[in-house]
């Protein structure tokens, strides 16, 4: 009976550290280029273009807006592109950038992250199974009524 237990108890948590490996693969960094000189005194208008390393793909990200409710931290929110192609919300703080890029066209949502190892930026992307997002509740767009 003990040795029945045991062997019970060994085969549920051996599955059970599997499938967390599984969830916590580690990600694929896709390394891009970005020029940053000069992005303290960055305003609505400029653009902030960020290159794939390795490839002739690049986002430009066209600045919407800037806020700096806490000093020396900047909220920055850009189109991609054009209006059409995605949007992309940022942070500014400590010298470095972080924020995430949303493609509309291809559904893509891509983590901007730095690595202190390579002194690189990164693109990580994040698949929709893995996005943090609220169930439940209506859509928030209104009904389309013609009457």
């Amino acid at each position: 009976m003990l040795i029945g237990t045991l062997l019970l108890l060994q085969l549920g948590c051996g599955n059970e550290k599997k499938n967390t490996t599984e969830k916590n693969a580690e990600p694929v960094k896709i390394y891009v280029s970005t020029k940053l000189n000069g992005i303290t005194e960055i305003a609505a208008g400029d653009t902030l273009r960020i290159d794939v390393n390795e490839t002739d793909e690049m986002y430009q990200l066209i600045i919407r807006r800037i806020q700096e409710n806490i000093p020396g931290i900047k909220s920055i929110s850009a189109v991609i592109g054009d209006q059409e192609t995605g949007l992309a919300t940022l942070i500014y703080r400590d010298g470095r950038l972080s924020g995430f890029m949303d493609m509309y066209v291809t559904n893509k949502r891509w983590q901007i992250e730095y690595d202190e190892e390579n002194n690189s930026y990164y693109l990580n992307e994040i698949k929709p199974e893995d996005r943090d997002e609220l169930e439940g509740g209506e859509p928030l767009t209104p009904p389309n009524e013609m009457n």
